[in-house]
């Protein structure tokens, strides 16, 4: 994974801990390996909960990072959501997305509505890897138990003070 430095960055990034760079590669790997496995299916989804602005900051080393709106835009996905709460960090996504056409849309909202409503509006059989990556606790069990009653799919879930990734499968 490349390190920008800030002033390389043309958005404003998020300000992570150290930890957030192997987090980042892990969804690299996994989103990379999810998409092209999905692709029997035609394609599969990205559902970002947290999206952010597309850009890490490392504190300890002051590099800049792609975060989880930019590696699923590069991990092949046939429809990415990116639900941010902030809207003016949802206006940067949208302006980093420019040009994509219908593969991303910046949903600007709550990910406990959001992520649901995101899961309604694609076919069944198109396989969902949900990335819930809270920088607090906004997370609402209900949103977790809601994701799991619906289809086929995955879900990363971010522990709060660890960089543990939990794998949740659910099936119908």
């Amino acid at each position: 994974m490349r390190e920008e430095t800030a002033e390389e960055c043309s958005f404003e990034p998020r300000s992570s801990g150290a930890w957030a760079k192997e987090k980042l590669e892990i969804l690299r790997c996994y989103s990379t390996g999810f998409a092209a496995a999905t692709k029997r299916a035609g394609s599969g989804c990205f559902v970002d909960g947290f999206a952010g602005p597309g850009y890490n900051l490392i504190r300890s080393t002051g590099g800049v990072v792609e975060g989880s709106p930019l590696i699923a835009l590069q991990a092949g996905f046939g429809r990415i959501f990116l639900i941010e709460k902030d809207p003016s960090v949802a206006d940067s996504l949208r302006q980093m997305i420019t040009g994509l056409g219908e593969v991303a849309e910046v949903i600007t909202g709550d990910a406990n509505q959001e992520v649901i409503r995101c899961l309604e509006r694609i076919d069944s059989w198109v396989p969902p890897l949900v990335f819930l990556d809270p920088t607090g606790l906004q997370l609402e069990w209900n949103t977790l138990r809601d994701i799991s009653c619906g289809r086929r799919g995955r879900v990363l879930v971010r522990q709060r003070h660890s960089a543990i990734v939990c794998i949740l499968n659910w099936t119908l």
